[in-house]
Formats: structure tokens, sequence, C-alpha cells
């Protein structure tokens, strides 16, 4: 262990007055989002703020101390002091839980360690804001950040009120590395009557002044404690919520429930982040509970997802509608881009397990009629609910971005947690502008509904129109959202997870659409066990009414075009087929039906064992 004076130290109130601790934490105000949601959003945005490339790898791990508990409690549990909050580090055991967030290819928290130092040229004051100032200016153009209180979230969610923060920059000095402690708790008196403001810090104190470990010391400590370090040289920061508070947003103590939770919040508000870009920039996220990592679908395989990210798409290349502002107004002109793209949930496969994992925590629901909004980081802010389809199956979701030369305007809007766009506090332009942009996305949405009716959607476009009354969807089936020609692998099921027929064969895909060489069809996919015997499949297409019930050929209306089963083909190529329903094989595998596709109704293939 170290001879460096390592303690805690405790603020007092200067003569002349100070912000307390208390203070510092309610400045986030009562928001409406999860305590854990705000958490993800600002860590994401800070990392971002603070590249130094496209890309970012953010990760969050959560994880018990274990062995780790002894080195926590002698290094961090010791001197604590007496507030009950703080006498929790004294406490810290095996099954105690922290909570790491990680960004790599970020600058790290460089610059002056005090606060009444100036920055060098060149240098930006990083590690005073993050660590000891609050209600700074941001310093990132265009940034998500407004004035640092956002970072208060970090210490709400801690069950001590104390974080660790470890950090590599890239000044290539003997102050790169850094590791401090830091805490919030109620302003307090020591015996001899002087009061303290309820802010802490914990690193060497030399001159009653608490300062960062630095260097190999540094080093030496952080992995003692078991933190992720930086033994890659990459730079970056990690930021260790010591005892998170599982009783928060309902968790009831569950830890995997909050991994999960969280994942469902970077899905929700950093999806943007997660977009394919033709210049590579995005963040690499990823969530560990105890040593195991959990899935992270790209967004093309998520129902909704993969609707948001081609609208973020059409945003960025302005293939969509531009926000201006009334004729004459015009002088302010060009103040963002809005696209919209319909999103049908139930005809999609893919990482259906993962999203329905999201429900639970998503901040919006069918009937989908949102358009997520954001500035120029690209960072969702909320979600605008527009005008619902009148077919409920059928929904819209959207992306808007504010323009740089309005970005500040929008900017001014959010509150500390960047969770709305609120425009109580402002006046003259930004006002105006931000006020015209709700009335703006309302008529868009209005548009959109408006012209689903007899018109083709976006969706499935060159395929027909949708029919509103006979509907698009087959309740509780599955499918996949159309695509120029691919089609979805059979998703992989045991046969515990799948819908096995007990005479002997087991559905993996269930009727859906697809799109061969710009021919649409319905297909179905049954895997056939590994057995030698012969069997004999008959496929079924059926036209599905409203209802959901079948209709009966002879109910049809006269002269409509009937389906039917067209063929079957082995292992994904079509070209391997058997004509016409009925197929009698001795191949093992998997087996997939295809049927005629008809305009404006849904069609449901079933498969029955035997020549039926």
């Amino acid at each position: 262990m170290t001879d460096l004076p390592i303690r805690w130290w405790s603020q007092p109130f200067p003569p002349e007055g100070g912000g307390t601790a208390e203070g510092i934490k309610k400045a986030l105000g009562r928001p409406s989002l999860p305590e854990f949601a705000i958490l993800v959003r600002e860590a994401a945005q800070n990392s971002w703020d603070a590249r130094t490339g496209n890309r970012v790898s953010f990760k969050i791990t959560l994880r018990r101390l274990g062995g780790d508990a002894v080195k926590w409690r002698q290094l961090i549990g010791s001197a604590t002091g007496s507030t009950e909050d703080r006498q929790r580090l004294a406490r810290l055991h095996s099954e105690s839980w922290v909570l790491t967030v990680s960004d790599r290819g970020t600058s790290g928290l460089g610059g002056p360690l005090r606060s009444d130092e100036l920055p060098l040229p060149g240098q930006e004051s990083d590690f005073v804001q993050f660590i000891r100032n609050f209600g700074e200016p941001r310093d990132t153009p265009l940034g998500g950040g407004t004035y640092g209180f956002g970072k208060g979230i970090f210490y709400r969610v801690s069950k001590a009120g104390a974080i660790l923060v470890d950090t590599l920059n890239g000044e290539k000095n003997e102050f790169s590395r850094r590791l401090m402690g830091a805490a919030l708790g109620g302003t307090e008196f020591d015996q001899s009557g002087h009061r303290f403001t309820g802010r802490h810090w914990w690193g060497v104190v030399k001159d009653d002044i608490p300062d960062p470990i630095v260097g190999e010391d540094a080093a030496s400590i952080a992995d003692q404690l078991g933190l992720p370090g930086f033994a890659d040289e990459r730079t970056g920061t990690d930021v260790t919520v010591i005892l998170p508070d599982l009783a928060l947003d309902d968790i009831d103590g569950d830890s995997e429930d909050l991994a999960v939770r969280l994942r469902s919040h970077l899905y929700w508000y950093l999806w943007p982040k997660m977009v394919r870009r033709a210049d590579g920039a995005g963040i690499d996220f990823a969530i560990e509970i105890d040593g195991r990592e959990l899935e992270f679908p790209l967004l093309e395989d998520l129902p909704v997802f993969a609707d948001l990210e081609t609208a973020l798409h059409g945003a960025m290349d302005k293939s969509g509608t531009p926000f201006q502002m009334p004729t004459h107004q015009k002088r302010y002109g060009f103040l963002g881009q809005l696209s919209i793209e319909s999103t049908m949930p139930t005809m999609f496969s893919g990482a259906q397990s993962v999203w329905n994992s999201m429900q639970a925590t998503a901040p919006i629901s069918a009937p989908y009629r949102h358009v997520a909004r954001m500035r120029q980081t690209q960072l969702v802010v909320d979600y605008f609910a527009g005008e619902p389809m009148p077919n409920a199956a059928v929904g819209y979701v959207g992306a808007f971005v504010s323009a740089a030369s309005v970005d500040e305007y929008f900017a001014q809007a959010e509150p500390p947690t960047h969770d709305a766009w609120e425009i109580g506090a402002l006046v003259g332009s930004a006002r105006g502008i931000v006020r015209a942009s709700r009335t703006f996305l309302a008529d868009e949405c209005r548009k959109q509904v408006e012209a689903s009716s007899g018109a083709r959607s976006k969706a499935v476009q060159g395929l027909g129109r949708l029919s509103s009354s006979l509907g698009a969807i087959v309740a509780n089936a599955t499918g996949t959202r159309v695509t120029g020609g691919e089609r979805p692998a059979a998703s992989k099921k045991s046969g515990k997870g799948g819908n096995r027929n007990p005479r002997g064969f087991e559905v993996t895909q269930a009727s859906h659409v697809v799109v061969d060489e710009g021919t649409p069809y319905v297909e179905m996919t049954v895997t056939i066990p590994d057995e030698s015997e012969t069997r004999t499949l008959t496929a079924h297409a059926s036209v599905i009414l409203a209802s959901g019930q079948k209709e009966s050929p002879q109910n049809a209306p006269a002269g409509a075009e009937r389906t039917e089963v067209l063929c079957w083909y082995f292992g994904g190529d079509s070209s391997d087929r058997v004509e016409g329903g009925v197929l009698e094989t001795e191949r093992s595998g998997p087996w997939t039906a295809r049927a005629r596709f008809l305009d404006g109704v849904a069609v449901k293939l079933t498969v029955v064992e035997g020549a039926r």
C-alpha cells in the first residue's frame, strides 16, 4: 500500500458562502425519465463530446466486488467520516455491487488539477469541470451538454452518493493518469461547530486540498481495486458508481433486470450513435454483468429501430422535409430536417428476445406515431407523439434534427436532463423557433396519416397498399420487414424454444413477406428432424380477415385474386424446389413453403403433416 496521504476530505463552508451537495443533486429537478435512463444519457453524451475521432467505445460493467472488497474497504472505506452515506463504504463486502461506465477513443480528463489554475494553451479544463466544478457553460461547439449539472446523476444513483474516477488523457506527462473519488452528502458539522457543504473528495491531501492520485501510483491503486485500467494506452475515462441503488426505477434489487434496462435505455436514447454511416462515426456499446456480456443486435435487426435508422439517414441526406418558418419569416432560412418512415413491428423477425426485453421501459409504444427529436449532436432528446394511423398495426416513426444555425436555441430549451424542449424560459427568436418546430412536426405527422389513405405505404412501396380494413398483420404472427430482394435466414431455435408440432416438425419462421428478384411472396419455414423416414407435409395459404379469422374461399369477393402455395424449397435455395403445396421427402433440415402474395390483404401459411 502506498505511503501517500490518501484519505477523504470534506469541504468546509467558506466565510463568504458556497453551494451545497444537496443543491447539486437537486439541480436535476424531478425528471420524468428513470434515474438510470438519465445516467446512460448523461454518460454517453459526455463520452461523445469528448471523442478524439469518429468512433467511441462505451461500456457499462456491473460486478460484485468479490475478493477485491478487502482492498476497497482499506483504500476507499477508511476514514470515511460519520455520515451514513460514507459509512457504507467502510462496510463494503464481496457481494457489494459497483457500476463502471467506461469510454475509450475519448480525450480523457486533462487540464489543470485544481479549479483556480488556468489551462495551458491548447488544454481544456476537463478534469476540474467534471470532478470539482458545477455550472460551467459547455466548451464543446454543438455538444450535448450545457452547464454540467447532468453529472449529478452519477451521485444520485449511488446509495453512498460516491463515485471513483480513473482517467488517462493524451497530455503524455506524469499527470496524464489520474484517480480520484468524490461524494455528495448532506451538510454537516464537526465537533468544533464548523459547517461543511456535504461535498467530499478522496485523493492525496497535502496542503489541506485534495488532489488526484497520479501516474504509476494511480495505475497501481486502480489495479488493486480491480478497475478496468488502461493497459492498451487508449485514452478515456472510467467512472465507477459505488453501490448503485438497486431499489431505484422499480428494479427491486434485481441486478440482471438493471443490466437489461440499461441496454434498453441505450437503444431508445442513443440509437442514433448505432446508425451505420459512411464516415464510420458512432459509438460501440457494450454491457457486462458479472463477466457476461449482453447481446447488442444491429438496428436493422430490430423492429422500429430499423425504421428509425432509415429515417435518420433521410434527415441526414436531406431527403425528407425541411423545417422553415412561415413565408414572412424566411430570414431564418433552414432550421431543421424531418424524415418519416412507416413501421410495422409485427411484420418483423430478428432479435425478438432483445426487442421484447425493451418493452417494459420503452418511452414509446404502439400505436407508433413518434418522431425522435435531436440537436446536431444527434442524441435523442425525446419522442414527439403525432396523430396515430387508422390501423394500429401500421405506424410511423421519424427523426428530426435541428439545424446548426439554431442549435443553441434548442439547447437553451433543454432542462439539465436534456430530455425535453421547453419554451417557458425562452424569449425572442429562440422561443418562436422552438415553438414553431412543434407545430411543424404535428402538421407533418398529420400529413403522414392523411397520405396513408389510398396511398402506398413507404414500408411496402412497390408491393401495394395495405388495407386498413383487412389489416396488414396477422395477430401474434412474426414476419420480416420488406427489403430489396434479401431473404432473412431462418431463426435458430431449439426444440424447447420453438413451436414444435407433436407429429415431428418444428416451425422455425412463421408467415412473413419476402422479396425475391423484385417479386413479393409469403413464406413459412419448418425444420424436419434428422430422421430417415419419409415425411409428407402440406402447406395451406389463407387470407386473414381483420377479425383474425381465415376467409372462407366461397365468401371471397367475386373476381378476387386467390392465393395459393407455389412450392417448397430446401435450405434457403429457391432453385432446389418441389412444386405445389405437398412435400414428400426424406431430407431433414429447413424447408420453406412459398405462397402468392396478394395486394391489400394479409396472407397466412399453415403446415400440417400428411397430404390434406
